[in-house]
């Protein structure tokens, strides 16, 4: 539950109450935590996307559509939309 819906304070007075009863370090309460779920959760769209990506391209992408030479560029092969499939 987020402060002003647990004491019905408005979006300045929100702030306002926090450092007036825990001090500035209020603001900041939870800071790490937050940090460290960021740092995981962009590990993992970072790393596992285009890992997950070329695994596509490689094994699975050849099985799902046939290969066409007159195809444009090697864009038109992308695995993307299967990346989102998959993680969506």
């Amino acid at each position: 539950m987020i402060q002003q819906q647990r004491f019905g304070t408005g979006l300045l007075a929100t702030p306002a109450a926090i450092v007036s009863e825990t001090g500035v370090m209020g603001m900041f309460r939870g800071f790490w935590m937050s940090c460290g779920r960021e740092g995981i959760f962009a590990a993992g769209y970072m790393g596992l996307g285009p890992s997950a990506g070329n695994y596509i391209a490689v094994n699975v992408k050849p099985c799902l559509s046939p290969v066409r030479s007159e195809s444009p560029s090697p864009a038109a092969h992308s695995p993307s939309p299967f990346v989102g499939l998959l993680f969506c």
